[in-house]
């Protein structure tokens, strides 16, 4: 859904020493997500504004899935949507990793 001649942009935040969360944060800029939206946004087959009207392809599952396998890993994934300049927005999934420690023993 980016707008043409963008850039889509992928940042990795190291872990903090403090909560050991490694963030993972995918940006683009295109159509945006209305505020009313975005609460419903990981519900399955939810199709966003103008969808059906714009002949946008598809059945409103992906997210909903990409929010269940997320939730498996024991993450979290948020998203925001805000106006930016020339009729854009910039529309971001973040996702939290939690670290866990493993400890390996040796015989």
């Amino acid at each position: 859904y980016s707008a043409p001649a963008t850039t889509v942009t992928l940042s990795l935040a190291p872990p903090s020493l403090q909560d050991r969360v490694v963030m993972v944060k995918l940006t683009n800029w295109g159509e945006g997500i209305r505020a009313d939206e975005l609460p419903h946004i990981f519900d399955r087959f939810n199709r966003g504004h103008g969808a059906t009207q714009n002949a946008i392809p598809g059945t409103g599952a992906g997210l909903a899935l990409v929010r269940g396998l997320v939730k498996k890993m024991g993450a979290k994934i948020a998203v925001t949507s805000q106006p930016g300049g020339d009729r854009l927005w910039q529309t971001s999934f973040t996702l939290e990793f939690k670290l866990h420690s493993k400890s390996t023993q040796v015989a």
